[in-house]
């Protein structure tokens, strides 16, 4: 399967539970989740500068990286539970 950023972008907005009102906006999720990626693929590719792409099979890693990522900055940047 391959994942597209919209469908990142979905599953992130389904996780995060957000009330109608109360929504975070696309950018910003999409930041988050540009940054996890970047985690991912450096953790990845340690020593390859050539890939830019999250390969499929760490979609929902990044995901999950965007989540805690964005939580913790919700939370004023303390530990979650």
């Amino acid at each position: 399967m391959v994942w597209t950023d919209e469908e990142k972008l979905t599953m992130l907005k389904s996780l995060l539970n957000e009330e109608k009102g109360e929504e975070t906006a696309d950018s910003v999720l999409l930041a988050y989740l540009s940054l996890a990626g970047r985690k991912v693929i450096q953790r990845a590719y340690p020593y390859r500068d050539d890939v830019e792409i999250v390969p499929d099979k760490y979609a929902t890693n990044q995901v999950e990286i965007a989540l805690l990522s964005s939580q913790q900055a919700w939370c004023g940047g303390r530990d979650l539970p």
